[in-house]
C-alpha cells in the first residue's frame, strides 16, 4: 500500500504561485470578478476514530481511495492558478501533464468534489492546503454574479472549439458550472460553511435567467461561450455544442449537446434541495431534468437503448437525473433510468463478466453509481452488476504501482516542444493513483475520469453497509469499517464473511452472492450456528448486539463463461464474480488477479479509520 501522501511543496510557494496566477488582470477582468471571495479555501480537518485490526487482504476501497488522494492532490499547475491538468500521458518516463480541455471549469471541481469523500474514506489529512488552493481555483475565475468564467489570456488549450474560440473571451462553461455547484455542495457537508451555499444559490438563480422554455422544461441555448459582457444571454442562435464540438444546429438541442447543457445541474439542485430546502435548486433542477426526460432524445424512451453519441456524457446524466427524479419522487423518470441502465447493461456485459474493454473510466464510474443508487433506493437489485464491474474493470483501471514507467523511453520532441505539457521530475510519483483511460490501455490518463472515478469510489464504498435504524444491511462483500459494524470479507479466496456489531440492531441483513448456493449459506453468531431465513437474496441474521461477531460462509466456485471481449473470443474463468484467468487474456491485467487462485486468503495489519460524515447524492 501506499503511503500517505506528503505536503512535497511549501505551502507558501503554492499560496504565491496562485497568486501570481491571478494577480495582474485588466481593468476588464476586474469589473466581473468577485475579489471579495478567497485565494485558498480554509479547510476543517477530518476526524473520526482510529484503531489497528488484522484483517484479509482482499479488496479494500479505502485503499484505493488512499491511492486516488495522491493523485487528487498532486496533479495540479500551480503557476497557471492551480489548474487542474486534463491530460496524463503514461508512456514515457517522465510522464507528460497536460493542460486544456476544461482543466479549470468542469474538470477540477470534478476531484474537488472528490476531495472530502476521500479523506473521509481514508482519514488522510495530509497536505489539506492542496485541497484549498484547488478550491481556490475555483473562487478566483468567479464572477460578480456567481458563474466561473474560463481565462483566455495565454492560455491556447482554453478553447475547446471554434465558437468559444472566435468569441476570444472568458467564457462561462453549463457543464462546469453543474460541477462546480456539487463540489460547493460537498464541502459544505463537510464544514457547514455558508460561503458555499451563498456561491451555490448565486450561481442558481443566475443560471435560471439564462435558461430558455421550452412548454414546463428549461434549457440554455449554449453549453459554453456566454461571457460576462452578455446583455441577454438568452438572445441569439441555439448552438448545440458537445465535448469539443458543434452538431446540427438544424435539430437544436438534442443528443449529446443536450445531455451536455443539462449535464450534472439536476443531481446538484436535488442535492442543494435536500440540504437547504430551497426551492430555486429545484427549479432549474427540474425544468433541466424534465427537457432532457421529454425533448433531449439522449435514449430510446422504450428500449433504453443510447442515442447520443458520447456515451459518458449520456451517463452521467442518467446518473444525475437520477438523483433529482428521486429527491422529486418522479416515478417515470426513474423508470426511464432503470430502462436505461438495463439496456446499457446488456450491451455492455451481455455475459455477465464484469469485464468491459474500451469504456472511459468514467463511463464504467457511471454505471457502477448507477447500481448503487437504484439498488439502494428499491428500483431494482442490481448489487451483482456493482460487484463485478468493480473487481473485474473499475479498480484494474486505477495505476496502483509506478515502478513500471521507470523503465519507458523519455518524452518525445515534439511533445516537450508544446507550451501546454510539463515533465516535472516527481511527475512519476505524481501519477499514482490515476485511472487509465480505459481497460487494456496503459498510456493514457484524464482529468474528467480522474474525478469521476474518485467519487464513485466513495459512492460504492459507502453503500457496503447501509443503516436503515435498527436494521443493518451488509450489501456489497468488500471490507468496510463504519460506525455501525466493521465488514471484513476474505473473498474471492474463500466464501466467508465476518460482520464484527459495533451497536445493537433488531436485525442484520447479509447479501449472499448469486453465484454461489444460497441454499448453503450459514450464519454463526459467536461461534453457534443460527437458523437463517434467505428473503430477497439476503440472509436475515436476526437480533444483533454490539460486539457480536457474525461469520458467513457459503461454496466458492470457479465456473468458465465463453464471452466476446474487445472483439475476441475468450474463455473466462470466474471465482465467484472475480475473473481469475482469460484464455486469450493479453490485453487484460490479469497479474492484478493471480493471487485470488489459491483458497486461502492472506492476512494482514492495517489501520482503520471510522468518520460519522457521509455525503448525500
Amino acid at each position: 500500500m501506499m503511503k500517505r501522501c506528503a505536503n512535497r511543496e511549501s505551502s507558501m510557494g503554492l499560496f504565491w504561485l496562485v497568486s501570481l496566477a491571478f494577480g495582474t488582470v485588466s481593468a476588464g477582468e476586474a469589473d466581473y470578478l468577485d475579489r471579495s471571495l478567497p485565494r485558498a479555501a480554509p479547510v476543517k480537518p477530518f476526524e473520526g476514530e482510529r484503531y489497528t485490526v488484522k484483517a484479509p487482504d482482499t479488496v479494500n476501497l479505502a485503499e484505493h481511495a488512499e491511492y486516488a488522494l495522491n493523485q487528487a492532490t498532486r496533479l495540479w499547475a500551480a503557476d497557471w492558478g492551480y489548474e487542474q491538468f486534463f491530460g496524463v500521458f503514461l508512456d514515457s518516463n517522465p510522464p507528460g501533464l497536460e493542460m486544456g480541455h476544461g482543466g479549470l471549469l468542469n474538470c477540477g471541481p470534478k476531484v474537488i468534489e472528490a476531495l472530502p469523500m476521500l479523506r473521509v474514506m481514508t482519514g488522510n489529512n495530509d497536505n489539506l492546503e492542496a485541497d484549498g488552493l484547488a478550491m481556490g481555483s475555483i473562487l478566483q475565475v468567479t464572477g460578480k454574479d456567481g458563474l466561473g468564467y474560463q481565462p483566455v489570456e495565454g492560455r491556447p488549450w482554453a478553447f475547446f472549439e471554434d465558437f468559444t474560440r472566435e468569441i476570444g473571451k472568458p467564457y462561462c462553461d453549463i457543464f462546469g458550472e453543474a460541477r462546480q455547484s456539487l463540489a460547493f455542495a460537498a464541502w459544505y457537508q463537510h464544514d457547514r460553511n455558508p460561503m458555499w451555499k451563498e456561491l451555490a444559490l448565486r450561481k442558481n438563480n443566475k443560471l435560471m435567467k439564462m435558461t430558455l422554455k421550452k412548454f414546463d422544461t428549461d434549457f440554455f441555448r449554449l453549453s459554453r461561450g456566454y461571457t460576462p459582457w452578455d446583455e441577454d444571454p438568452t438572445a441569439g442562435p441555439v448552438v448545440p455544442i458537445g465535448d469539443h464540438n458543434i452538431y446540427d444546429q438544424d435539430k437544436g438541442m438534442v443528443g449529446t449537446a443536450a445531455s451536455y447543457i443539462v449535464g450534472w445541474m439536476p443531481m446538484a439542485g436535488g442535492i442543494w434541495h435536500r440540504l437547504t430546502d430551497e426551492q430555486p435548486f429545484m427549479d432549474l433542477a427540474g425544468g433541466l431534468a424534465r427537457y432532457l426526460y421529454l425533448y433531449g432524445e439522449m435514449i430510446d424512451p422504450e428500449t433504453g437503448a443510447f442515442l447520443a453519441d458520447h456515451e459518458t456524457h449520456v451517463t452521467h446524466s442518467l446518473l444525475s437525473n437520477l438523483s433529482w427524479a428521486l429527491t422529486a419522487g418522479h416515478k417515470p423518470m426513474i423508470e426511464w433510468v432503470r430502462r436505461a441502465y438495463e439496456s446499457h447493461i446488456q450491451a455492455r456485459d451481455p455475459h455477465r463478466t464484469g469485464v468491459i474493454f474500451g469504456k472511459e473510466a468514467g463511463s464504467v464510474g457511471d454505471v457502477i453509481g448507477l447500481g448503487v443508487m437504484l439498488s439502494v433506493n428499491g428500483v431494482g437489485d442490481y448489487w451483482e452488476n456493482v460487484d463485478r464491474w468493480l473487481r473485474n474493470t473499475f479498480l484494474d483501471m486505477q495505476v496502483t504501482e509506478v515502478e513500471w514507467i521507470k523503465s519507458l523511453p523519455p518524452p518525445s520532441a515534439e511533445r516537450t516542444s508544446k507550451p501546454e505539457f510539463i515533465f516535472p521530475e516527481d511527475a512519476v510519483e505524481r501519477c499514482l493513483g490515476v485511472w487509465r483511460y480505459a481497460l487494456g490501455g496503459r498510456d493514457w490518463s484524464i482529468g474528467c475520469c480522474n474525478g469521476n472515478a474518485s467519487r464513485m469510489l466513495y459512492y460504492a464504498w459507502d453503500n457496503i453497509v447501509t443503516n436503515q435504524g435498527d436494521l443493518l444491511r451488509v450489501n456489497l462483500l468488500l471490507n468496510r469499517a463504519s460506525p455501525w459494524a466493521d465488514v471484513d470479507s476474505w473473498l474471492p479466496y474463500e466464501g466467508k464473511v465476518k460482520v464484527t456489531m459495533k451497536e445493537d440492531k433488531r436485525a442484520l441483513l447479509v447479501r449472499v452472492p448469486e453465484w454461489t448456493r444460497r441454499d448453503r449459506a450459514v450464519c454463526a453468531i459467536n461461534g453457534v450456528v443460527h437458523e437463517s431465513a434467505l428473503e430477497d437474496g439476503y440472509l436475515h441474521c436476526g437480533p444483533v448486539k454490539a460486539d457480536d461477531e457474525i461469520l458467513i460462509t457459503f461454496p466458492v466456485e470457479q465456473r468458465i463463461i465463453t464471452a466476446n471481449l474487445n472483439e475476441t473470443e475468450r474463455k473466462v474463468t470466474l471465482k465467484g464474480n472475480t475473473v481469475v484467468d482469460m484464455d486469450p487474456g493479453t490485453d487484460y491485467p490479469l497479474e492484478n488477479h493471480e493471487r485470488y487462485r489459491t483458497d486461502q486468503a492472506p492476512m494482514k495489519t492495517i489501520e482503520r479509520f471510522v468518520s460519522a460524515e457521509r455525503f448525500i447524492f
